[in-house]
């Protein structure tokens, strides 16, 4: 008797442990998007499957390395939910703050805040992905979300970072 709980437990604890990992998995393997969306795009760096309920979003940061072309876009399982992406530049924007006046000197802290400046948003484009060539390295930040509904709601969506070299 003893074994069979000692059993239960340690399947209950796994299932805690990696249940969660096992459910946000499965829309890896699930093909969403169309091969002709991909193009001659590396899709293998940045590229990001989660699992999302009406009312969720989902943010992901991505780096943008300079001589690069970049292609992002996201795809939906549930194609009857109004899900929608954008896609915001992060820029480092310093500003000095006064530390301290000691008498004719004055010595400032440089306080950097980040920026957002939208580049793309899927509800008001013409085109269902944002491409651009990469001169300068920068950060990217696309937050994808499924609206609030009546009738509640879970499907994957894979967002689809690709890039390829700019001569």
């Amino acid at each position: 008797m003893d074994k069979i709980i000692k059993a239960l437990l340690i399947a209950f604890l796994f299932q805690l442990s990696f249940g969660s990992v096992f459910a946000q998995n499965k829309c890896n393997l699930k093909k969403i998007c169309a091969d002709e969306k991909l193009q001659d795009f590396d899709f293998r760096g940045q590229t990001t499957y989660a699992q999302l309920k009406t009312g969720d979003s989902i943010s992901i940061n991505i780096v943008a390395y300079a001589r690069h072309e970049l292609k992002v876009f996201a795809c939906f399982e549930d194609k009857k939910l109004d899900n929608y992406y954008k896609i915001y530049q992060a820029k480092s924007i310093p500003e000095k703050k006064i530390r301290m006046i000691s008498g004719k000197d004055t010595i400032f802290d440089v306080v950097k805040k980040t920026q957002l400046d939208i580049v793309f948003d899927s509800r008001k484009q013409n085109t269902e992905f944002w491409q651009e060539k990469i001169y300068r390295s920068a950060r990217y930040i696309i937050i994808v979300v499924s609206p609030v509904t009546n009738i509640p709601r879970e499907a994957c969506v894979n967002i689809m970072v690709g890039k390829r070299p700019v001569n």
